[in-house]
């Protein structure tokens, strides 16, 4: 009973990730199912079947080092505050989804989860925006940024649409072209009724389905999904985000740099350069244990970089998950960060010369490069990214690991 109540409340969580006002709903989730797992003994298993050491001690080092910055940060109030929000839901994350992926019908039961969640959101989002209706006091898919990231997160899942069983639906390519349509549409209307479409989305979404298909080309059993196909819909696909990036640029130019609408403009107007310097020079002030935990730790030096006379959100950060990183941790939390990123791409590396598992090894490939792309421009290891982010690494270690103790 308490295993049923873990693995349902999961599925909740998965998804209403998507949905901007969901904090309260996913953090009663995650509390909910640690405690059934914690009552089931579902958790002796888990530590049977634990990932390579490596692993675990690189992501132990980043969830103990945040709540050590305590001892040096700027601001106690806010970094417990983001303590609570980013660390404790994101470490409850990675451990419930890892204790719970036992069986591979779970695994394909969260990926409908997540994909209905997604579509849920950017329904919910048409539907305020087309009808008028006032259902959500923002944008119910969290805004631009944070819907397109969240795509990003999705995508790599697209891969279980074409493989076998027991991972896969091992549906047609005809199939994943449609889903990869939807994608398409959703990530070019992720913007509010005063904004242009997200732009670094499409790089990131590129990079996942180049991942993708060269992961697969060297995984074992590749054979089993029709590669000649996938390949097919993944060029196509390509030349669609190609497209939608370029269609992008020239509608933010269109509308900000009417004067000069060249590409060129597009850059040297853009505003992150000029928060990313002022990041750099922050970061000498404690270059190597920072400023203390949490994104917007020095907010106040980023906020008069705020655009004036336009609906643009205030400026809290850099922009950038690595820089925002080293301003929160200094040299030390970029480097632990860094070994996280490492050693997950090692381990699901490996993991393509097993037959058994080598699909998770390619989705685990293209969710960190798609993740890392995306964030090079704005900062989304944060709240329902950050958690669904530490969720699916969680999913894959778990599966992976016990594939690999049996």
């Amino acid at each position: 009973m308490n295993s049923r109540v873990a693995f349902a409340t999961s599925l909740l969580f998965l998804f209403v990730a998507p949905f901007a006002a969901s904090g309260g709903t996913r953090a009663a989730c995650l509390i909910v199912a640690i405690l059934a797992i914690a009552a089931s003994g579902a958790w002796r298993e888990a530590l049977e079947s634990r990932p390579p050491r490596g692993v675990l001690i690189a992501i132990a080092a980043w969830f103990v080092l945040a709540p050590l910055s305590l001892a040096w940060t700027i601001d106690t109030h806010h970094t417990l505050e983001e303590l609570r929000g980013e660390t404790f839901y994101g470490l409850l994350a990675l451990l419930v989804f890892f204790a719970l992926a036992t069986e591979s019908q779970r695994w394909r039961a969260w990926c409908l989860a997540i994909f209905a969640g997604t579509l849920g959101a950017f329904l919910a989002k048409e539907l305020q925006q087309g009808a008028g209706l006032a259902l959500w006091r923002h944008s119910p898919d969290g805004g631009p940024g944070a819907f397109s990231t969240h795509l990003v997160l999705a995508a790599p899942l697209f891969v279980v649409l074409v493989w076998d069983s027991p991972w896969g639906f091992r549906r047609g390519a005809m199939f994943l072209a449609l889903a990869v349509v939807a994608l398409v549409a959703a990530a070019w209307n992720t913007r509010e009724p005063w904004t242009t479409p997200n732009r670094i989305v499409w790089p990131a979404l590129a990079v996942v389905f180049l991942v993708s298909i060269a992961a697969a080309r060297s995984a074992r059993g590749v054979a089993d999904v029709r590669l000649p196909r996938l390949r097919g819909v993944v060029i196509a696909a390509g030349t669609a985000i190609a497209i939608a990036f370029g269609a992008s640029i020239a509608a933010k130019n269109e509308r900000f740099y009417r004067d000069d609408p060249s590409p060129i403009a597009s850059v040297d107007q853009d505003l992150r350069p000029r928060l990313w310097a002022l990041g750099i020079e922050r970061w000498k002030d404690a270059p190597v244990l920072g400023h203390g935990f949490g994104r917007g730790i020095l907010a106040n030096a980023f906020l008069p970089e705020t655009p004036r006379g336009v609906q643009h959100p205030p400026v809290r950060h850099a922009h950038n998950t690595f820089l925002n990183i080293a301003l929160q941790l200094g040299w030390v939390g970029l480097v632990a960060f860094g070994a996280v990123l490492v050693t997950l791409v090692h381990y699901y590396a490996s993991l393509l010369s097993r037959a058994d598992v080598a699909v998770l090894g390619v989705i685990g490939l293209s969710l960190v490069a798609g993740f890392v792309v995306k964030n090079l421009t704005d900062d989304f290891l944060h709240r329902h990214n950050a958690q669904v982010f530490w969720a699916l690494n969680g999913m894959l270690l778990g599966f992976s690991a016990r594939a690999r103790a049996r």
